[in-house]
């Protein structure tokens, strides 16, 4: 049965305030490692990674180890309703930027070759639930080609509840605690 993203967001949401921290840090350590293997198989050098709210999968203890490898980058809200991927790495200041989320206090604008991006939801074709800003919508037609979009979520986050819209865009491949997920097949 398909309901609205709307609804659909709102009750992954739920689901997702009500996990158990203990297994939350259990299954993001889990999707850490499935994480770290995709980079490494794409050959990502440069990667926009985030910094969790709203309790997305917290990967923030991992990203030390991703920095040995790769370099680092968060997304910056702009003045234009898009993402900018700025500089970053471990141990580097952050402060409060819009909708609290914290971005670094001084850093350079960086494309990156993969974009990890939070999922609030997503289906078996790899299309993504988010809060409904639109800030990804409007900032992924515009990069290029050659940046992998990777998403991140809990395996209890797929759901067939909704339609893609004409503006959204399929990601590479959703990883989960389970495994990786491309579009159209079973977690690997």
């Amino acid at each position: 049965m398909q309901t609205d993203k709307r609804s659909e967001r709102n009750r992954l949401l739920q689901q997702r305030q009500a996990l158990d921290p203990a297994m939350a840090s259990q299954w993001a350590d889990a999707i850490a490692v499935h994480l770290d293997r995709v980079l490494t198989e794409m050959a990502a050098l440069r990667v926009s990674v985030y910094m969790p709210i709203r309790a997305e999968p917290d990967l923030t203890c991992h990203y030390p180890n991703y920095a040995e490898k790769r370099a680092l980058a968060l997304p910056q809200c702009d003045e234009n309703g898009r993402l900018q991927f700025m500089s970053w790495q471990p141990g580097q200041r952050l402060v409060a930027g819009r909708y609290g989320i914290e971005v670094p206090e001084r850093a350079v604008p960086v494309m990156p070759d993969a974009i990890v991006v939070p999922c609030v939801g997503f289906n078996c074709l790899a299309y993504r639930i988010g809060y409904g800003g639109g800030w990804f919508d409007r900032t992924l037609p515009e990069l290029p080609d050659s940046v992998r979009v990777i998403g991140v979520a809990y395996a209890f986050a797929q759901t067939d509840g909704f339609d893609p819209e004409p503006h959204d865009r399929p990601l590479h491949c959703v990883v989960t605690e389970q495994g990786v997920l491309l579009p159209g097949s079973s977690p690997m």
